[in-house]
């Protein structure tokens, strides 16, 4: 088995309907320094580690009560195990990037009906979608504020 050209191999005990792969061998003349195989397959890049250190940072955020007495008086956001219970409280709050990005992905529509005269005189209603934020809240300190405005803007710019 000295020829472990784009070749898998699984761990033993591992049925045949699993997918987990241990390591993915890429050809020796690529992949091998000083007599170690490199595992290409986990390898990241720069900007994905820079891309990490930025969503990681932390922001200070107030979330704004709720507008009625039917909205939640708190919020749940949980971003890969990292779970976070905010309050509804008008007071400022330090989070992860990652979970000010849920926050703001989180949209309802609603329909609202505007009163219009058709051509024919009679009255009639016209429908439109309103996007809003589920929890609205409004940034306070951000460590990165060029970048990160603009991050959150285009987040903020998407329908859904």
């Amino acid at each position: 088995m000295s020829d472990k050209i784009n070749t898998y191999e699984r761990k033993r005990g591992i049925s045949s309907d699993s997918v987990d792969i241990v390591n993915a061998v890429t050809p020796a003349s690529e992949a091998t320094k000083g007599g170690h195989e490199i595992d290409t397959d986990r390898v990241i890049s720069t900007d994905q580690l820079d891309q990490e250190v930025f969503m990681r940072d932390e922001m200070e955020i107030i979330l704004m009560e709720p507008g009625n007495e039917n909205d939640a008086q708190f919020c749940e956001v949980n971003v890969n195990g990292d779970y976070r219970l905010l309050m509804r409280n008008g007071e400022p709050q330090r989070l992860r990037r990652y979970h000010v990005a849920v926050l703001a992905q989180s949209k309802q529509s609603r329909v609202r009906q505007k009163k219009i005269m058709n051509s024919d005189g009679s009255m009639g209603f016209q429908e439109e979608n309103v996007l809003s934020l589920t929890y609205p809240f409004s940034v306070l300190n951000d460590p990165n504020p060029k970048v990160g405005a603009a991050w959150l803007r285009q987040i903020l710019a998407n329908p859904v």
